[in-house]
């Protein structure tokens, strides 16, 4: 079993020695490969409307390719970047709020493939408050309000004098 850490390609040179000339060599190659592993989180969240992305992260000897299973949001796309990584990404549509359950796995011929459940949240946009706005109606009503209030404060004034 190879240490941790000798991912590579290795040259040797075999020798056989019977004690009668000539010493037989062959050379070899020696690969040390290494099975996939999914490293990124194993989840995500978009807004919808909002565009969104997440990047699938893999180790591995050979870099693995990546693929899903399961249904993605309309405006949702995943892309296997064919480095080791894949893209989430999209601008989900309106009507695809919830939480979408997939499965993610990796395969590089290494035995065992990697498999990772991922789920993928999509949120409704933040609400959005109108501004109040002052019509001219509601400003003639400011208006007379603010006429009566003034004249009260006069009245009272002469009043107590």
């Amino acid at each position: 079993t190879p240490a941790a850490g000798s991912i590579g390609t290795y040259a040797l040179m075999l020798t056989g020695s019977n004690g009668v000339p000539p010493d037989a060599t062959q050379n070899f190659t020696l690969t040390v490969d290494q099975a996939p592993a999914i490293t990124s989180a194993n989840a995500a969240t978009f807004t919808v409307g909002a565009a969104g992305s997440f990047t699938v992260t893999t180790t591995g000897s050979p870099v693995a390719a990546l693929s899903e299973v399961g249904t993605l949001p309309s405006g949702v796309t995943f892309v296997d970047n064919g480095d080791g990584t894949a893209t989430l990404a999209g601008t989900p549509a309106a009507g695809s709020i919830g939480t979408y359950a997939l499965t993610l796995t990796a395969s590089n011929g290494v035995p065992q493939d990697a498999t990772q459940a991922f789920t993928l949240t999509v949120s409704a946009p933040p609400a959005v408050s109108p501004t109040p706005t002052l019509t001219w109606q509601g400003a003639v009503v400011l208006l007379l309000m603010l006429l009566a209030a003034v004249f009260y404060v006069e009245r009272r004034m002469r009043f107590v004098r």
